[in-house]
């Protein structure tokens, strides 16, 4: 999507810098990626989607997009012990610390498989008058289709241009 006034996880940047939060662009990126498998991450990210399933043994889990100011692509995956305990945080929308260990498909997909969820709550926001990043346009894109190829292309094109007037943020 694109947020014209700013990401909405600007405001949680300092507290993410606080509690070593990991960017998840870096989890995800190929280059990257084997460094973290394996390895128990935090992120403070928002919740972008929830799907639950059904297991064989008839237990709740589920799998959460979840999104920060660098990527959207990280899966979380919540066992129902943790479901349980935590049902009432997974809300679209609802920013999250979460701690969980990195896995990497063959594929190069990443998940991570959460071990404690908790609710970054608006104490933790920054004030707009206390904010050291200022707004900006993100645009997120996805990095399959015609689209992401066309952005590619765009910014192979007018590159200079664009780094060129950077601006003020």
């Amino acid at each position: 999507g694109i947020y014209l006034s700013g990401h909405p996880m600007q405001e949680y940047a300092v507290y993410a810098g606080n509690v070593g939060s990991v960017n998840i662009a870096d989890i995800c990126d190929p280059e990257y990626a084997s460094a973290y498998d394996s390895k128990t991450v935090v992120l403070v990210a928002m919740v972008n989607s929830v799907r639950r399933k059904q297991t064989r043994n008839n237990q709740t889990i589920a799998f959460v997009t979840l999104e920060d100011m660098y990527g959207s692509t990280v899966v979380g995956i919540v066992f129902s012990k943790l479901l349980d305990q935590t049902r009432n945080l997974l809300n679209e929308g609802a920013v999250l610390k979460v701690t969980g260990k990195v896995t990497v498909r063959d594929n190069a997909e990443v998940e991570i498989v959460c071990e404690k969820l908790e609710s970054v709550d608006e104490t933790n926001r920054a004030k707009a008058s206390d904010r050291k990043i200022k707004a900006g346009l993100y645009l997120k894109v996805s990095s399959q289709g015609r689209i992401f190829d066309e952005v590619k292309r765009l910014i192979a094109e007018n590159g200079d241009l664009i780094f060129s007037h950077r601006g003020q943020t």
